[in-house]
């Protein structure tokens, strides 16, 4: 599910404070006073949670070798594509932040993978944006 769809669920007023809960686990009082009162944004926060894992889980799988290789392609393909219309959906000024903290999950999901491989799969994602 989009970040955009689910986003929509939540009140205009509580986006900004829904974003940054869900990408970092922070919220101000007064989010988490409303977030204890609605359901909607309950659900939201359910379901935002549940799509970043779901992204993680299959970026995972695709980097162990769990699963089988076309099944790997599609949930790597998913996963990458996910996280990247997520931080493209974010304000400008957050992107930095969500991509440092985008990094430090693939640091710890890529540590048995070689640089060389890590090179040229970032080089893949440059020539197809360029393309794009």
């Amino acid at each position: 599910m989009k970040f955009n769809d689910i986003i929509e669920r939540v009140d205009e007023e509580w986006r900004e404070q829904f974003t940054r809960f869900i990408e970092t686990g922070e919220a101000d009082e007064p989010f988490l006073n409303h977030l204890d009162a609605s359901e909607a944004c309950q659900r939201a926060v359910d379901e935002a949670i549940t799509a970043q894992g779901v992204a993680f889980a299959g970026l995972a799988s695709a980097l162990d070798g769990t699963s089988e290789p076309l099944k790997r392609r599609e949930a790597a393909a998913a996963s990458l594509a996910c996280g990247l219309e997520s931080v493209m959906e974010l304000p400008e000024d957050e992107r930095p932040d969500a991509i440092s903290g985008a990094l430090a999950a693939v640091r710890l999901l890529t540590k048995g993978l070689k640089k060389q491989e890590l090179m040229a799969a970032v080089e893949q994602l440059d020539e197809e944006v360029s393309q794009g």
